[in-house]
């Protein structure tokens, strides 16, 4: 790992890169300050820390894919492609589990993640996200949990829907992985 660093043209060019439109002010910025000798490895590793791969990759192609040397730029394609290919498969999980509940009349409310990236960065490819969030009413919750193992999704803890029900009373959330 790269030693710490205090502000640098690496974080400068990170925070510049990470929005869905560059204007030509922000583009006339990434130039110079790809001109200043960037520690490209230092900026993949700031890039992935905030998780703005997608934002970053998706400026330095659009403004100065030439200034990037070729194997940062594969570098930043390939977490990028794998970062889309990753969303669309959540996404695609996330539209079958919203069918599943309307399937068996639970409402929702969901937010964040594929929500917030076609919302807010208007591509699902430019967000990175970790998980789904979906909240519904509490006397819905042992019926989802329920569900939910009945689809091959497994609790991360040991936990039995039978004898936790207290627990599904006093928690605010419930985390459940799919076995697929």
């Amino acid at each position: 790992m790269t030693e710490h660093k205090k502000w640098t043209a690496e974080i400068e060019l990170v925070i510049c890169c990470s929005r869905t439109t560059v204007s030509q002010v922000i583009s006339n910025k990434i130039n110079e300050l790809t001109d200043k000798g960037i520690d490209w490895l230092f900026l993949v590793e700031t890039a992935s820390q905030h998780r703005v791969i997608p934002l970053v990759y998706k400026s330095l192609s659009t403004v100065c894919r030439e200034k990037v040397p070729a194997d940062i730029f594969e570098m930043l394609k390939m977490k990028y492609l794998g970062n889309t290919t990753r969303n669309l498969y959540v996404k695609e999980e996330f539209l079958n589990i919203l069918e599943l509940l309307k399937q068996n009349n639970i409402d929702c409310v969901h937010f964040k993640g594929p929500v917030l990236a076609e919302i807010i960065f208007g591509d699902i490819a430019l967000r990175r996200f970790g998980d789904l969030d979906i909240l519904v009413r509490e006397n819905d919750i042992e019926r989802l949990c329920a569900l939910f193992m009945a689809e091959g999704y497994q609790f991360n803890d040991k936990f039995d829907l039978a004898h936790d029900s207290a627990y599904l009373r006093n928690e605010t959330a419930v985390i459940l992985n799919n076995t697929d």
